[in-house]
């Protein structure tokens, strides 16, 4: 876990969409995960850049509600605790059906004074 400025950009497996920024980069054992947020004051749209990395190729979807992702069927999110331990990317469908992968890395946005101090 550590704070989003500290990543090696060159990590990233795409540029962020339109004028949106980097806004939280997580690694798991299958997946990199890439959200980007057009303003931190959540009056902006959100993305969800998945990217496989058994190289099945990519994933961009766009959500305007609070970092629910939905592509079709199909449901895509981070879940944080704190200090990142325990935190999984998740991916799962509308009949319920969740698949979990933990996090391997995790880098996250430095948004206060506190939130930049590392766990």
């Amino acid at each position: 876990v550590s704070v989003l400025d500290r990543l090696d950009r060159s990590l990233m497996f795409a540029p962020c969409p339109g004028n949106s920024k980097l806004f939280e980069f997580a690694e798991s054992t299958n997946l990199l995960v890439q959200i980007c947020i057009d303003d931190t004051k959540n009056n902006g749209p959100v993305y969800w850049m998945g990217y496989g990395k058994d190289g099945r190729g990519s994933l961009t979807v766009k959500s305007n509600e609070n970092f629910e992702f939905w592509n079709g069927g199909t449901y895509y999110s981070l879940e944080r605790r704190g200090k990142g331990e325990n935190s999984y990317i998740i991916i799962g469908n509308s009949e319920g059906d969740f698949r979990a992968e933990a996090i391997l890395y995790y880098y996250y946005p430095c948004l206060g004074e506190e939130e930049c101090l590392e766990w």
